[in-house]
Protein backbone atom coordinates (compact mmCIF):
# COMPACT_ATOMS: atom_id res chain seq x y z
CA UNK A 1 0.00 0.00 0.00
CA UNK A 2 1.32 3.35 -0.51
CA UNK A 3 2.01 5.96 1.64
CA UNK A 4 -0.57 8.48 3.02
CA UNK A 5 -0.40 11.52 2.55
CA UNK A 6 -2.69 14.23 4.63
CA UNK A 7 -6.11 15.06 3.01
CA UNK A 8 -6.13 18.61 1.68
CA UNK A 9 -9.23 20.98 0.97
CA UNK A 10 -10.64 21.65 -2.28
CA UNK A 11 -12.43 24.04 -4.11
CA UNK A 12 -16.19 22.44 -3.64
CA UNK A 13 -15.66 22.78 0.35
CA UNK A 14 -16.50 26.02 2.03
CA UNK A 15 -15.15 24.56 5.57
CA UNK A 16 -12.46 22.01 5.89
CA UNK A 17 -11.92 20.20 9.20
CA UNK A 18 -10.37 16.78 10.97
CA UNK A 19 -13.57 15.28 13.16
CA UNK A 20 -12.30 14.85 17.21
CA UNK A 21 -13.37 12.52 19.27
CA UNK A 22 -14.78 14.68 21.87
CA UNK A 23 -14.29 11.62 24.77
CA UNK A 24 -10.52 11.79 23.70
CA UNK A 25 -10.44 15.43 24.24
CA UNK A 26 -11.89 15.52 27.44
CA UNK A 27 -9.49 12.38 29.03
CA UNK A 28 -7.90 13.74 31.57
CA UNK A 29 -5.37 10.54 31.56
CA UNK A 30 -3.91 11.92 28.19
CA UNK A 31 -1.38 14.70 27.56
CA UNK A 32 -2.13 17.45 25.35
CA UNK A 33 0.45 16.24 22.79
CA UNK A 34 -0.92 12.98 23.00
CA UNK A 35 -4.34 14.78 21.68
CA UNK A 36 -2.84 16.63 19.19
CA UNK A 37 -1.63 13.76 17.49
CA UNK A 38 -4.49 11.75 17.89
CA UNK A 39 -6.57 14.53 15.83
CA UNK A 40 -3.38 14.30 13.35
CA UNK A 41 -3.79 10.76 12.94
CA UNK A 42 -7.43 11.29 12.10
CA UNK A 43 -6.36 13.52 9.35
CA UNK A 44 -5.08 10.53 7.55
CA UNK A 45 -7.82 7.80 8.64
CA UNK A 46 -10.34 6.75 5.99
CA UNK A 47 -13.69 8.51 7.09
CA UNK A 48 -15.54 4.62 7.52
CA UNK A 49 -13.05 2.51 8.64
CA UNK A 50 -11.00 4.83 10.63
CA UNK A 51 -7.78 3.16 10.02
CA UNK A 52 -4.67 4.46 7.99
CA UNK A 53 -1.02 4.13 7.13
CA UNK A 54 0.89 7.05 7.43
CA UNK A 55 4.49 7.28 8.76
CA UNK A 56 5.44 8.34 11.94
CA UNK A 57 7.92 10.40 10.05
CA UNK A 58 4.35 11.79 7.95
CA UNK A 59 2.66 12.17 11.11
CA UNK A 60 5.28 14.34 12.56
CA UNK A 61 5.67 16.82 9.80
CA UNK A 62 1.61 17.11 9.80
CA UNK A 63 1.92 17.99 13.17
CA UNK A 64 5.11 19.63 13.20
CA UNK A 65 6.87 17.81 15.77
CA UNK A 66 9.31 15.36 16.07
CA UNK A 67 9.29 11.87 15.24
CA UNK A 68 10.20 10.76 18.80
CA UNK A 69 7.36 12.78 19.51
CA UNK A 70 4.49 11.09 17.63
CA UNK A 71 6.20 7.87 19.10
CA UNK A 72 5.73 8.37 22.76
CA UNK A 73 2.14 10.17 21.45
CA UNK A 74 1.36 6.77 19.67
CA UNK A 75 2.66 4.41 22.69
CA UNK A 76 0.40 6.91 25.12
CA UNK A 77 -2.45 6.70 22.58
CA UNK A 78 -2.15 2.64 22.26
CA UNK A 79 -1.79 1.88 26.10
CA UNK A 80 -5.13 4.24 26.78
CA UNK A 81 -6.64 1.75 24.16
CA UNK A 82 -8.10 4.90 22.00
CA UNK A 83 -6.10 3.51 18.95
CA UNK A 84 -4.81 0.49 17.86
CA UNK A 85 -2.03 -0.23 15.63
CA UNK A 86 -0.23 -3.15 14.11
CA UNK A 87 3.02 -3.62 12.32
CA UNK A 88 3.55 -4.78 8.98
CA UNK A 89 7.11 -6.88 8.31
CA UNK A 90 9.01 -7.46 5.41
CA UNK A 91 12.19 -9.73 4.67
CA UNK A 92 13.05 -9.24 8.69
CA UNK A 93 12.10 -5.31 8.99
CA UNK A 94 9.13 -3.76 9.73
CA UNK A 95 7.50 -1.71 6.20
CA UNK A 96 4.62 0.18 7.95
CA UNK A 97 2.18 0.57 10.89
CA UNK A 98 -1.54 0.35 10.04
CA UNK A 99 -3.50 2.63 12.41
CA UNK A 100 -7.06 2.19 13.74
CA UNK A 101 -9.04 5.47 15.23
CA UNK A 102 -10.83 3.64 18.28
CA UNK A 103 -11.38 6.75 20.27
CA UNK A 104 -14.99 6.41 22.10
CA UNK A 105 -15.19 3.06 21.93
CA UNK A 106 -11.62 1.95 23.84
CA UNK A 107 -12.76 0.03 27.03
CA UNK A 108 -11.57 2.88 29.42
CA UNK A 109 -14.71 5.03 28.67
CA UNK A 110 -17.63 3.92 30.46
CA UNK A 111 -20.53 3.05 27.00
CA UNK A 112 -17.40 2.43 25.12
CA UNK A 113 -17.72 -1.31 25.26
CA UNK A 114 -20.84 -2.84 23.65
CA UNK A 115 -22.26 -4.70 27.02
CA UNK A 116 -25.21 -6.96 26.09
CA UNK A 117 -28.15 -5.84 27.97
CA UNK A 118 -31.74 -8.00 28.38
CA UNK A 119 -34.67 -6.62 26.27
Amino acid sequence: MSEQTVRTPNDEQDFWFAKVDAEVVRDKTLSQTAKYIFTVLYTFADKDKRGCWPSNEAVAEAAGVSKSTVIRACKELEARGVIARSDRFKDGGQTSSYTRIVGHNAPCYDGGAPIDTPQ
